[in-house]
């Protein structure tokens, strides 16, 4: 079964649990991925996370619903695994801008209810990547967990970088934005804008310290404003990755940015996209 076949697969699963407990570890069982992997490919081939797919699917549908005569919101709410009314409302404002109150007097619904997303096609040039050897890196930063919804990891960098210069034996001349699972503490996402160091005598107050073994590494280079990162990961993981030869081999991948990197003149920017990788058997 091809990427786009097993994707479309989970996406359909979840059309038909809706009103189920859903995780992306569970249908990462069901494509037949880890769960890192999993999400890259998802997010590569429709636009969205699988956790950000599955609420916006619920809330489509349960604005459906809040269309019917004589419904309550907070039936509703609760029959798509929301705690409280609370929590269902601050949801759907933030997808539709309306309250669910708001949302039933409208006299038209149509324009706010947006259909199950397709899969992104695959068409163009594969971007190949330069495959190096990496040494192992022990890093120090700050950590975002989260969908990044509202601009959470421009704002962790805007909170990391005055705070760089109290780490000690750091290796100047780069930093790293670091995405990673860790299934012992939570099987989503975790986001850490760091820089490495020589080694780790101490870890200023609200960083942490991560170590990563050396890897064999895909890179590959964007050029270009950071806001068009998605279409440089979607050639990696879409289009590169299945055709490669190769297969994601651990749970992370992260950003370099060097003195290419200028976010003041991102049009002649650059940074890397390390992915790494070990040759299929």
């Amino acid at each position: 079964m091809t990427q786009e076949a097993e994707i479309a697969r989970t996406m359909a699963y979840v059309e038909m649990h809706l009103k189920e407990p859903l995780s992306v570890r569970d249908l990462a069982q069901i494509a037949g991925y880890s769960p890192f992997h999993f999400h890259r490919l998802f997010l590569a081939a429709t636009g969205e996370t699988p956790a950000a797919f599955i609420r916006r699917r619920r809330l489509v549908e349960a604005a459906r619903e809040l269309a019917g005569v004589g419904v309550r919101a907070l039936d509703v709410a609760l029959s798509y695994g929301y705690d409280s009314q609370e929590a269902f409302i601050r949801a759907f404002r933030r997808q539709f801008g309306v309250t669910p109150g708001h949302f039933q007097r409208l006299e038209t619904t149509a324009d706010l209810l947006a259909s199950p997303p397709h899969l992104v096609a695959a068409g163009g040039s594969i971007m190949e990547p330069r495959i190096v050897d990496g040494e192992a890196l022990t890093l120090v930063g700050m950590i975002y967990f989260g969908e990044n919804q509202n601009g959470e990891i421009p704002k962790l960098w805007g909170e990391f970088m005055p705070r760089v210069s109290r780490i000690p034996h750091r290796l100047k001349g780069a930093s790293y934005g670091f995405c990673f699972m860790d299934d012992r503490i939570n099987p989503d996402f975790w986001y850490m804008a760091c820089e490495a160091v020589e080694r780790v005598t101490e870890v200023p107050a609200e960083m942490v310290a991560k170590t990563v073994p050396a890897h064999t590494y895909a890179v590959f280079t964007h050029r270009g404003s950071t806001e068009a990162l998605g279409e440089t990961y979607h050639q990696a993981y879409k289009v590169w990755l299945p055709a490669s030869g190769y297969e994601l081999a651990a749970s992370f991948d992260f950003e370099l940015y060097d003195d290419r990197f200028n976010p003041s003149d991102e049009a002649n920017s650059e940074l890397d996209i390390y992915l790494p990788v070990r040759r299929k058997v």
